[in-house]
């Protein structure tokens, strides 16, 4: 996984998952970003800035 590589981001509510396909904007150690804006945890695959409610969640497939 790179820069400028695209990767899925998973909307989980309400028992449904959605799919989008999202830019890689930046990779560090311990973390990636999509599109300047949602950053996940490479390990877990779980949204850090994540700010739903009722449930919702985003994540991707971990990296690691």
């Amino acid at each position: 996984m790179k820069i400028g590589d695209d990767i899925i981001m998973f909307f989980h509510c309400a028992g449904l998952v959605s799919e989008e396909e999202w830019e890689v904007t930046n990779i560090d150690e311990n973390t990636i970003e999509l599109g300047n804006e949602w950053n996940f945890d490479k390990k877990t695959g779980k949204c850090l800035n994540d700010n739903n409610m009722f449930g919702a969640k985003r994540t991707i497939k971990p990296l690691l």
